[in-house]
C-alpha cells in the first residue's frame, strides 16, 4: 500500500495520478464526494470517515467528469493496485472480497437511505438526523457531548439535506437556542439526547413549536 497526503480541500479525485482503477482506503480524516450539477455548482452527496474504500471498480474504468472526491481535512489515503488488490482479497478468501466490498457500497446505500426517509420530512428533522449520522461517523465524546472532529460547513449540510445555506444557519441558531447542541470555534458539539427529543418531537404528527422557528 501506498501512503497519500491530502491538505484541506484539495481534490482527489478527478486526476491523472489516481488511476480510477486502483483502490483507495481512507486512512485518516475525512473526504467529501459529490457531483457537479447541470448549473456547475459543486454538491456534497457524502462526506466518508477512516476506513471508506473507494475505485477500482471495472464497469466504470474511468471517472464520471461530474463527480469529485476531495480531502474535507488533512487526509491520508492508502493505494493499492487493483490487480494486487484482486489477488489478495479474491482467491480462496471470499469472506475477505465481502468484506471490502461492503465498505465501498456502504456509503452509496448511506446515502439512498437518507434521501429515501427525508422524503417528506420537515427540514429540521433532515438536519438533526444528518447530524446524528455524521456524529456517529465523527465521534468524540466528552462531558460537553458528542464533538465533531470534522469541519463540515454549512453548505455541505445544506447540499446533504437539500436546503439552502440560509435555511440551514437559521436552524443550527433554533437548535443551539434549544440546548441541542453548542458551537466551538469551527466545531459542533452535538447534545444526543436533547437533538433526538427534538427529533421524536418534529417527527410526530404534533410536533412541538418551536419559540424561534425559521421557515421549515
Amino acid at each position: 500500500m501506498t501512503l497519500l497526503r491530502f491538505e484541506r480541500q484539495q481534490l482527489i479525485v478527478p486526476d491523472k495520478g489516481m488511476p480510477p482503477t486502483d483502490i483507495y482506503v481512507v486512512l485518516s480524516g475525512a473526504t467529501r464526494a459529490g457531483l457537479i450539477n447541470r448549473r456547475g455548482k459543486r454538491v456534497t452527496i457524502e462526506i466518508e470517515e477512516p476506513g471508506h474504500v473507494f475505485g477500482g471498480l471495472s464497469l466504470e474504468p474511468s471517472p464520471e467528469p461530474r463527480y469529485f472526491i476531495e480531502a474535507l481535512s488533512g487526509t491520508v489515503l492508502g493505494r493499492v493496485s487493483g490487480s494486487h488488490f484482486l489477488k489478495v482479497t479474491q482467491p480462496g478468501n471470499p469472506e475477505n472480497f465481502g468484506h471490502v466490498m461492503r465498505l465501498m457500497v456502504r456509503g452509496m446505500w448511506q446515502a439512498f437511505d437518507r434521501h429515501v426517509n427525508f422524503a417528506g420530512a420537515r427540514t429540521r428533522v433532515r438536519l438533526i438526523e444528518q447530524l446524528l449520522e455524521l456524529g456517529g461517523k465523527f465521534a468524540a465524546r466528552d462531558k460537553r457531548g458528542i464533538i465533531l472532529n470534522v469541519r463540515v460547513t454549512r453548505q455541505d449540510l445544506a447540499d446533504l439535506i437539500g436546503a439552502s445555506r440560509q435555511l440551514v444557519s437559521a436552524l443550527l441558531n433554533d437548535l443551539e437556542a434549544r440546548g441541542a447542541l453548542q458551537r466551538e470555534r469551527h466545531r459542533l458539539i452535538l447534545h444526543e439526547s436533547r437533538l433526538r427529543e427534538i427529533l421524536a418531537a418534529g417527527s410526530s404528527r404534533h410536533g412541538v413549536t418551536p419559540s424561534r422557528r425559521p421557515r421549515a
